[in-house]
């Protein structure tokens, strides 16, 4: 099989094609050139070519409709945005010639596989590697099919076929309900695809409460009150260290005290830094809160241009370590402190994304914090312009959300809302003309 082909002087030579993937009525193909072909089977319309390397491809799987991943002889597996035609993601992997990327269903993750005996599991929402080698067979992997988020069936080059479980987020949540803590937290442990599903989440809150109960007896010198609290959790190796350190933290509780009563906030920083269950206290937080205020008050001399003024304010806090990046950040490269503020006024959040990127540190400020909060409120105002018909000014909105983390599965939901609006629209017209002609 190819989908074209050129003369040279010599000879025809034909590309054929060494991957393809199918979505709804989209077709994607590719060949040994390295691009990739977006095609409408409907209409086949609407074509678009995506080249982002030469590599030829071995696989190609759809996530939706605008989004692609594809995997090539190198072993690099690449996410490209069909509505962009941009790169999101390239990923090298330690393995040669990938030959199929199977997006399991409901879930987060795609399986990948050469010609090895092993799965790799990826987390196309964070482009990451989850596990390198999650399961090893006897023999090869041919064929690997998703059948749901629970089972897959494994083809081997022997012609052997495995039905493989994958970890259950209903058992979770079974071990959950049945108050078995120490059970679930060991099947999250083994099973990294369990990580950050609502079950987990949900795990984490319940330990989360216990551990902050127990810093609150520890705060009132209940030791006996807190060690109850932690009990369940003793045989959980996961768990292990953050425990030895709540406590191993409240040993310097007095000491912690004596700094703040003496205003020795950079001590107390660089000791809540140390013993990181000493910022459950109300010392931290008031000196969290007066940290706040005074970048505040900096951030507003910055945009004044007077960065002199701003330098002052921090005098007290340039010698914490946890703090001495953020200001340094701000007070040489104020020009881009100004670009973000800016940003996050015009709630422009692909733009705060893009500079947050060239620097990490910007997601450490307090005004970062609000972040979440806003994005939510703008997809609220977003979904409002679509019922409405506004579908162009939702579009306009939605440019400022894309690629934002976390997000992008919405952001992708509400753009079909859009397109789906406008085919209705089309529609309605063409079925008011049949009756206008008829009547």
């Amino acid at each position: 099989m190819f989908f074209s082909s050129s003369k040279t002087k010599n000879k025809n030579q034909k590309n054929f094609v060494s991957a393809f993937s199918f979505y709804k009525n989209l077709l994607a193909v590719s060949g040994y050139g390295g691009a990739i072909f977006i095609i409408d089977i409907s209409s086949f319309a609407n074509r678009t070519v995506l080249l982002h390397s030469t590599a030829a491809k071995r696989a190609l799987c759809f996530l939706n409709e605008n989004t692609i991943v594809s995997a090539d002889n190198d072993g690099n597996l690449q996410f490209i945005s069909i509505r962009d035609n941009t790169m999101i993601k390239s990923l090298n992997l330690a393995v040669k010639k990938i030959s199929q990327i199977t997006l399991i269903p409901k879930t987060k993750y795609l399986i990948v596989n050469a010609n090895t005996n092993f799965m790799i599991i990826i987390d196309y929402k964070e482009h990451k590697i989850i596990h390198n080698k999650y399961i090893t067979f006897k023999e090869n992997i041919y064929k690997v099919f998703a059948l749901d988020a629970s089972e897959l069936v494994v083809c081997l080059k022997d012609k052997n076929i495995v039905h493989v479980q994958l970890p259950s987020v209903k058992r979770l949540n079974s071990l959950i309900l049945q108050s078995a803590l120490p059970q679930a937290h060991g099947l999250v442990d083994r099973e990294p695809m369990l990580v950050n599903t609502k079950e987990h989440r949900a795990l984490e809150k319940i330990y989360n409460t216990a551990y902050k109960n127990a810093a609150e007896a520890l705060i009132n010198q209940q030791l006996t009150i807190a060690k109850e609290f932690m009990e369940i959790y003793n045989e959980v190796p996961s768990k292990k260290e953050s425990i030895i350190l709540l406590f191993k933290s409240f040993e310097h509780y007095n000491r912690f005290k004596t700094l703040y009563a003496e205003k020795k906030h950079a001590l107390g920083f660089a000791m809540s830094t140390k013993y990181p269950a000493l910022k459950l206290t109300k010392q931290y937080a008031s000196m969290e809160k007066r940290w706040k205020e005074t970048f505040t008050n900096a951030q507003r001399h910055i945009l004044l241009g007077k960065p002199e003024y701003a330098k002052a304010l921090f005098q007290d806090y340039i010698t914490v370590a946890s703090k001495r990046p953020i200001i340094e950040l701000i007070l040489r490269h104020n020009s881009l402190f100004i670009e973000f503020l800016k940003a996050l006024e015009s709630q422009d959040f692909k733009k705060v994304h893009e500079i947050c990127i060239k620097n990490s540190l910007f997601t450490q400020m307090p005004i970062y914090k609000t972040l979440s909060n806003d994005i939510e409120k703008s997809i609220k105002r977003i979904e409002a312009y679509i019922k409405k018909n506004n579908i162009s000014l939702a579009k306009t909105s939605l440019s400022k959300i894309e690629m934002t983390p976390g997000f992008d599965e919405k952001v992708d939901q509400l753009y079909s809302m859009c397109d789906d609006m406008i085919q209705l629209q089309k529609l309605m017209q063409k079925v008011i003309f049949t009756l206008v002609m008829n009547s």
